[in-house]
């Protein structure tokens, strides 16, 4: 489930990655997702169907950073790689963020630090994608 925040992109295509906790059942690449978020209150109201997906990417995702420090330290790691500032701006900008320092504010609101889970990419699929076109025209 997307949050509110997220919705609008995911919907139009311009959002085809998450960063998540691990699941407890791990997604593989080809399976199916479809693309929700809730109507209104989380847990309480309808599905609102954004689209469906199939995954083309999993890759385990750590990150870190610590804003008590100046200049912020920060880590992002994807498996066993290590990411630059540009690789990590442009993970957090496909992710719907402006940037890495607006995406590792919100994991560490949202999630705490240190992080770890995977990160999701996934293609739209025929129908979605002839949707997602019509709404950038």
């Amino acid at each position: 489930m997307f949050k509110p925040e997220f919705a609008e992109l995911v919907r139009k295509g311009k959002k085809c990655q998450t960063i998540r906790p691990t699941p407890k059942r791990m997604p593989k690449v080809g399976d199916v997702v479809s693309l929700r978020c809730w109507a209104d209150k989380p847990y309480r109201s309808k599905h609102v169907i954004l689209g469906a997906g199939r995954i083309r990417n999993v890759y385990p995702i750590r990150m870190y950073a610590d804003h008590e420090e100046e200049p912020i330290q920060w880590e992002m790691w994807i498996g066993d790689r290590f990411l630059t500032i540009r690789e990590a701006d442009s993970v957090a900008r496909a992710d719907g963020f402006p940037g890495v320092c607006e995406m590792l504010e919100w994991f560490e609101r949202e999630h705490g630090f240190p992080f770890e889970g995977i990160l999701l990419r996934w293609e739209l699929t025929p129908n979605d994608k002839d949707e997602a076109r019509h709404e950038k025209d």
